[in-house]
């Protein structure tokens, strides 16, 4: 028989799921995430049933990711996010609440009032993860909260098969409303079996996030280190790739919503099943990132994964195959995971310690910022068409990166001269000044 010790030598999470309460905690935490993904993709088939309008979708897919994307930019003061992080287990039963008001919403056929519960919940959604890192401090001992952080961030890429499948399923059996009450149960639940953690409400009461940690701050509310990011052509290279990949991201859920009633002749309710092809590409794709960025260059991978998502988008815009929709729906999931391997690597070995998570932030920030854009490309412009819209957004997406790509090559060859050619000098200099020539 295989024990805890042994378990915990073949894999890195042996100690986290071993712990007592482990299991109730990350099946809370993947709770949270699948009931969420239910909750966004039935305010989505709602939206597009009450209006099958591509803009009202674009609407609200901006106003559930403008509040994160306005506190990643300002950040929160420290004491903010002590004071966050402690109120981060009221925040799910929170939601849950807004869950269940959809439900009456969804009877009632109000798209003002979908708009202002999204709006909600989306506030409290963008508060939550501005603390997740600290939250997560809370449960686990300090030293395996690395791990920790690890196997959350893993919980979340199985939510985004497990979530948007689940919601497919409910939609098509019991409909909206049915899958508005299933995301508010699921995020109730969460919140129990979270808090239902040995000893956990005992350490909220006790103490602070410094206290739990034993560090002052975890992440310093220092905001964004965009500075960082404007200095070096390679992170301002891939922070420009993060605000590609999310303005892509966006359009590809108001396009496969388009795609799937009006050219595969589906339901509103398809994006579920379809959007969990992408997780199911997530789970499947990291490749050992150190490896292949010994062979060719991070600038490269990152113009690649940009030219081949704004691809998939546009094939999937233009097509009538549902098999070419799967393929490339399979093949932007690898992509994205990929992308975002790159990205966290290139920004470690690049950045100083005590700016990391600054620089994780501003990749961040780039990311959601994008999705917020490429939502408000599409209501500004849905009028063009769809399909002409991704088509638009792909192609700057690509010249964007592509631009940068250039110039930060020629930044390096530039600086490599000025090198070379100073060394050069002071060899001139040197060799003057030894033989009485002046200089």
């Amino acid at each position: 028989m295989t024990g805890p010790r042994q378990r915990a030598a073949w894999h890195p999470f042996g100690p986290l799921l071993d712990a007592p309460g482990a299991g109730g905690l990350w099946a809370g935490r993947l709770m949270e995430r699948s009931g969420d993904w239910i909750l966004l993709i039935a305010a989505l088939a709602l939206a597009w049933d009450l209006t099958a309008d591509p803009a009202v979708v674009a609407v609200l897919i901006l106003v559930r990711i403008l509040p994160r994307a306005v506190l990643l930019i300002i950040g929160l003061p420290a004491e903010a996010r002590r004071i966050a992080a402690k109120l981060f287990f009221l925040i799910t039963p929170m939601r849950a609440v807004l869950a269940a008001g959809l439900v009456l919403l969804a009877d009632a056929g109000g798209l003002p009032w979908l708009l202002a519960a999204v709006a909600a919940n989306a506030v409290l959604w963008a508060l939550a993860d501005a603390v997740r890192v600290e939250s997560v401090a809370l449960l686990v001992p300090r030293l395996v909260l690395g791990r920790a952080v690890l196997l959350d961030a893993t919980t979340e890429r199985i939510a985004i098969v497990l979530g948007p499948a689940s919601a497919w399923l409910i939609l098509t059996i019991s409909g909206v409303q049915a899958a508005l009450a299933a995301a508010g149960l699921l995020l109730a639940a969460a919140s129990v079996l979270v808090l239902g953690r040995t000893g956990l409400v005992a350490r909220l009461r006790a103490g602070s996030v410094a206290s739990a940690t034993g560090r002052e701050d975890i992440h310093p509310a220092r905001g964004p280190a965009w500075d960082l990011v404007k200095a070096h052509p390679t992170l301002t290279l891939m922070a420009a790739g993060s605000f590609a990949a999310g303005a892509l991201c966006t359009s590809l859920i108001i396009v496969l919503m388009v795609v799937t009633t009006e050219r595969l002749g589906g339901q509103a309710s398809w994006l579920g099943w379809l959007l969990a092809v992408v997780g199911l590409g997530t789970l499947i794709g990291p490749v050992a990132m150190i490896r292949v960025l010994a062979h060719v260059t991070a600038q490269l991978l990152i113009a690649a994964a940009v030219i081949m998502t704004a691809a998939g988008v546009v094939v999937i815009g233009l097509t009538s195959s549902l098999l070419v929709v799967l393929i490339s729906l399979f093949a932007l999931g690898l992509v994205a995971v990929n992308a975002g391997a790159i990205v966290a690597t290139v920004t470690r070995r690049l950045t100083a310690a005590d700016r990391l998570a600054d620089t994780s932030r501003a990749m961040l920030s780039a990311s959601v910022c994008g999705q917020a854009t490429g939502a408000l490309v599409f209501v500004a412009t849905t009028s063009r068409g769809v399909a002409d819209v991704s088509l638009i957004l792909s192609a700057a997406s690509v010249v964007l990166v592509g631009a940068l790509l250039i110039a930060g090559r020629a930044a390096v060859e530039s600086s490599t001269v000025v090198r070379q050619d100073g060394a050069g000098r002071d060899k001139a200099s040197a060799d003057g000044a030894a033989h009485g020539r002046p200089t």
